[in-house]
């Protein structure tokens, strides 16, 4: 900007939140000196240190004789409905909102992945009476097949004979 612009006056802006005090019973005639504090990390007040501006405006002359009108050190703005506060109070509930809502989420999923546990280990368990079950049913299915074969037929009279007499001969309990 220098070359066509030699008087100039850079202005840094970034927004602000932060307490402002004023004197009640001073006027103030649209002037007024400033103070501004700031909270350290380790937790002391001391001497503000500006923040990096978001942008800068930039009040620029052509004619370096013509004066650039006076600047305040600080400025504070704030509208009357002070939109841009609401909007940050709008934001931070709707943050607390969500953060609620994200910790009933985790409890939901806390308290499925607890019964989703409890129904695996269930399944597990039934899966293996399943399997005894399984092992019981081809053990009595081989007995019914051998039963209703020739070979059983025939033995089977045998079979009723021998425990109606217990000490007349070889017992065969495999296929009774």
């Amino acid at each position: 900007l220098a070359p066509r612009f030699p008087s100039q006056t850079w202005l840094s802006q970034k927004l602000w939140f932060g307490s402002t005090l004023w004197r009640e019973s001073a006027s103030l005639e649209g002037r007024a000196e400033a103070e501004v504090w700031q909270q350290k990390k380790d937790g002391r007040v001391g001497g503000f240190e500006p923040p990096a501006a978001k942008y800068f405006i930039v009040m620029a002359a052509r004619n370096p004789e013509v004066p650039l009108p006076h600047v305040p050190g600080w400025s504070l703005f704030s509208d009357v409905e002070e939109k841009e506060l609401k909007r940050l109070y709008h934001q931070a509930s709707e943050v607390l909102r969500l953060d609620k809502m994200a910790l009933e989420q985790k409890k939901i999923i806390e308290t499925q992945a607890e019964r989703l546990h409890r129904l695996e280990k269930e399944f597990q368990e039934q899966s293996g009476r399943n399997e005894a079950l399984k092992n019981a049913l081809k053990e009595k299915e081989a007995l019914l097949r051998y039963q209703e074969s020739l070979s059983g037929w025939l033995r089977w009279p045998l079979s009723r004979l021998r425990r109606c007499f217990p000490g007349s001969g070889r017992r065969d309990s495999k296929h009774e």
